[in-house]
């Protein structure tokens, strides 16, 4: 996997200097930044839950952190777009022939933290690197719904149109990202939903929603299994074959 790279926006005189061999230069980077909207109150703490959890198994997802303006939280991703024109929609066919490991990671991801906005814009495939950027995950985890909802989905696949879902061919795949997923230390996942409750995740409902990854991860298969209709690429045969990961 090549090394990602972000778009540089100026260089800014330090109030210091020394005569260190190391001496940094303060740059100004770019990003692109979310708040919470009365439609999607939870858009920051999904953007940051779900940027932590996707850089703990190591997916391609820019890096993001928070930053405050006017009071309010906002959710910052970094700025990959080095060449700054409008980015096209990928061709999922290409991508999952290209990277069919990573996009089953994609996939696998986004069926854990019940992603159901996945499509062609909110992934970007370099030709040139072959590199594959996993962005935008504002409706996942609690989307623009509550608690509750997210609640309900624990047996349910709930990634609605995923756009790399019908093109893997090899669910064998998926075996890997599932296993990293399941790697994950339970207090890390615990720790990033509970610091998400100061961006606006609900108070005293994020060890409900730990509970239910932890819980969901372990049943990811299983989830699979039951509604692979959506994998219409593979066959039953290839649908994790006799593989006991369970």
């Amino acid at each position: 996997m090549s090394v990602p790279r972000y778009k540089y926006w100026m260089t800014l005189p330090l109030s210091q200097r020394t005569d260190s061999v190391c001496e940094p230069e303060f740059f100004g980077v770019c990003g692109f930044a979310k708040c919470a909207q009365p439609d999607m109150p939870y858009i920051v703490a999904n953007e940051y839950a779900a940027n932590r959890l996707a850089s703990a198994i190591l997916l391609p997802t820019p890096p993001g952190f928070i930053v405050e303006k006017d009071s309010k939280p906002y959710f910052v991703s970094m700025d990959f777009n080095l060449a700054g024109e409008a980015l096209p929609p990928i061709q999922p066919d290409r991508v999952v022939e290209a990277l069919p490991e990573l996009s089953a990671g994609v996939i696998a991801f986004d069926i854990w933290v019940c992603n159901r906005d996945r499509h062609e814009e909110n992934l970007h495939y370099d030709l040139t690197t072959n590199r594959l950027e996993v962005f935008d995950h504002s409706h996942a985890l609690l989307g623009d719904g509550d608690v509750d909802q997210f609640l309900a989905k624990k047996n349910e696949l709930a990634i609605e149109t995923h756009c790399l879902a019908p093109s893997l061919i090899i669910m064998e795949t998926m075996v890997h990202w599932i296993d990293r997923i399941k790697a994950i230390p339970e207090y890390y996942i615990r720790e990033v939903l509970a610091d998400s409750v100061s961006l606006g995740f609900p108070q005293g409902r994020e060890g409900q929603c730990a509970d239910m990854l932890i819980d969901r991860r372990r049943n990811l298969v299983d989830l699979i299994r039951t509604d692979y209709a959506v994998f219409r690429s593979a066959t039953d045969a290839m649908l994790f074959g006799s593989t006991n990961h369970d």
